[in-house]
């Protein structure tokens, strides 16, 4: 680990409920654009990695995105837990699924996330924290309705470009998906 000393910076952040800790000296409370600045000053340039909770987690990349720090240098990984869910009816119906460039159908219920029809059928799939923050099983949506759970790894230009992630993403109806 030493030989890491000089290029991994770490900034380590405490907030709980409760009495505090003698013991801890580091900063307290929660993070926001202002303090991520004072912290690192040239955090704009930094690659940074996230470990924590899920809402902690898809807050921090919240405000990385405000500092504008691309997501080719933000990697994450988030536990305990799963991510926000929608008051969205059940649906039981049945909607069938392509995967472009290779042609590949399956069929998803519309309780099940592209990925778990996906990967039921066999296509291979990258995948990370299933709660929609590490962003790894993006995917863009060419045709279709869907309907997106949490989408805390997916940049503004991601959205606008047309992706959704896989393990958030539930059918609404026929759709077609570019693994790009």
């Amino acid at each position: 680990m030493h030989r890491y000393d000089r290029s991994w910076r770490a900034c380590r952040w405490l907030r709980r409920s409760g009495a505090p800790d003698d013991a801890w000296h580091g900063a307290r409370g929660r993070l926001t654009v202002a303090s991520l600045r004072t912290a690192i000053a040239d955090i704009a340039r930094c690659h940074v990695r996230i470990c924590g909770p899920v809402a902690m987690a898809a807050a921090t990349q919240a405000l990385l995105g405000e500092l504008e720090i691309p997501p080719s240098r933000i990697a994450c990984e988030a536990f305990g837990g799963t991510s926000p869910t929608t008051d969205e009816p059940l649906d039981t119906n049945d909607y069938p699924l392509r995967f472009l460039p290779s042609g590949t159908t399956c069929v998803a219920r519309g309780t099940q996330t592209v990925l778990d029809a996906a990967l039921r059928s066999g296509v291979t799939f990258d995948q990370g924290c299933l709660a929609g923050v590490c962003g790894r099983c993006r995917i863009r949506l060419v045709e279709g309705e869907v309907a997106t759970g949490c989408e805390a790894g997916l940049s503004a230009a991601d959205k606008k470009a047309g992706y959704v992630l896989a393990c958030q993403t539930k059918p609404r109806g026929t759709v077609v998906l570019a693994d790009e």
